[in-house]
């Protein structure tokens, strides 16, 4: 999980950079058309790819994830939220730290991406293209001279990039100056969506930020265009945290400790107020209000306080219960910031 346990660049706001690919083979149906014979066959030959790659990657058939450790995966962001409910033959291959993967079967034959802490999209657009140009030399991909790279979905025709960053902006949350700044990212062509991507819920003061589309723009013009918006939208985050701290810095402080208290008391802890509270705690972290606590230790509980890793660490019986993964998740947050936050 190497963005959640290192530090990156502007990472007080921005918790992660990513870049995805989306890949066709030239001679096998887009996956919504493929037989299950073909879907194998695209697995297998993928998997003869990487093989070959100098990267070491490890192999792992869908079929042989539980759906727990698939909803883990999905939520330390190495599979989509669509492919860990997916059904059919898919497959993840993966390096060791996380940081470069490929989702076979998905949307696409092959979803390559490669996440990296902080803003550090260039960084990530490097590990990905090496991982893509290593697949190439084993596949032909499906590619048109005057369209690029073919896709399933048409906003990914071009180069077929993905490039996002995800934010931490609980400041302009508080002031209510949030929409306005989305609205503009949104009128420029860029696409504004929570932490798990598209069609999930905004909680916790996290957005995820990306290009809609591709066709007509290189891969250089979008991370450009990324990283410029969000640097913008960083350096109106920091003005905002600065002037609530400086303005009145009782009532920022406690903000932040209301929310720890909250973390470390509650018996039942719905997912959606375990977001708002540890978005505070992160705030927290962030501005030095709570010492000793940095801000990655505070995205690993974010993580870890996510559906998959909690119903991962309790028996079936209490998973099944009444408020069970709310119920766990209080329990889990209470031992965490007693026993290794040292708030308490």
């Amino acid at each position: 999980m190497n963005w959640i346990d290192l530090s990156g660049p502007k990472s007080e706001y921005v918790l992660s950079s990513r870049i995805r690919l989306a890949r066709n083979l030239s001679d096998t149906p887009f996956p919504n058309r493929m037989s299950p014979e073909q879907a194998d066959g695209v697995v297998s030959q993928v998997e003869g790819a990487v093989g070959k790659l100098t990267q070491p990657m490890r192999f792992i058939r869908l079929s042989d994830v539980a759906d727990l450790d698939r909803d883990v995966l999905s939520e330390q962001q190495v599979i989509s939220h669509e492919f860990a409910q997916a059904e059919g033959l898919g497959a993840l291959a993966c390096d060791e730290e996380q940081v470069c993967g490929i989702m076979i079967n998905e949307e696409d034959h092959l979803r390559i991406q490669a996440i990296l802490p902080g803003l550090q999209l260039d960084e990530a657009y490097a590990a990905a293209s090496a991982l893509d140009d290593g697949l190439e030399k084993e596949m032909k991909y499906a590619y048109d001279g005057r369209w690029g790279y073919l896709t399933s979905c048409p906003t990914n025709v071009g180069t077929g990039m993905r490039a996002s960053v995800m934010l931490h902006l609980p400041g302009l949350e508080m002031t209510k100056n949030i929409t306005g700044v989305l609205e503009t990212a949104t009128k420029i062509g860029l696409a504004v969506r929570g932490m798990f991507g598209e069609g999930s819920r905004l909680h916790g003061a996290i957005y995820q930020v990306s290009n809609q589309v591709s066709l007509g723009h290189s891969e250089t013009e979008v991370i450009q265009t990324v990283k410029t918006v969000a640097e913008q939208i960083v350096e109106q985050e920091r003005r905002v945290r600065d002037a609530l701290q400086k303005s009145n810095p009782l009532w920022f402080a406690d903000r932040i400790w209301r929310g720890v208290g909250a973390l470390s008391s509650a018996r039942i802890m719905r997912l959606k107020e375990f977001m708002q509270l540890i978005s505070r705690l992160r705030l927290g972290a962030a501005m030095e209000v709570l010492p000793g606590i940095s801000v990655k230790s505070v995205d690993r509980l974010m993580v870890e306080g996510q559906p998959g890793h909690i119903g991962k660490g309790i028996s079936e019986d209490e998973r099944n219960a009444r408020d069970g993964l709310d119920v766990a998740r209080a329990n889990y947050m209470r031992e965490k910031l007693k026993d290794n936050l040292s708030l308490m």
